[in-house]
């Protein structure tokens, strides 16, 4: 087909190695969701560093709360909206 080539040996390389802590992030950025709905919902227009600061201090402080909570075995269930698993962000 017009426009498609094969991919070298060193880029099909390369993807593979990149595929997968991509696929972590992701998977990061899901459970950090999952558990704080706020994220999914962020309505900051980020115009500059202080918003941007705003946001970045949002998703570090679900991040550390996050990791609170797997290590407190006393987590009460309604606090949870999906299996829990051992991962930490």
């Amino acid at each position: 087909m017009p426009g498609q080539h094969s991919l070298s040996n060193e880029q099909k390389f390369f993807n593979s190695k990149l595929a997968s802590p991509r696929v972590l992030s992701v998977h990061c950025i899901g459970i950090l969701k999952n558990r704080f709905p706020v994220l999914k919902t962020i309505n900051i227009r980020i115009r500059g560093g202080e918003e941007s600061k705003e946001v970045m201090d949002l998703v570090e402080a679900c991040s550390v709360l996050h990791n609170i909570l797997l290590k407190d075995d006393n987590t009460p269930q309604e606090w949870t909206l999906e299996e829990q698993t051992d991962w930490e962000v």
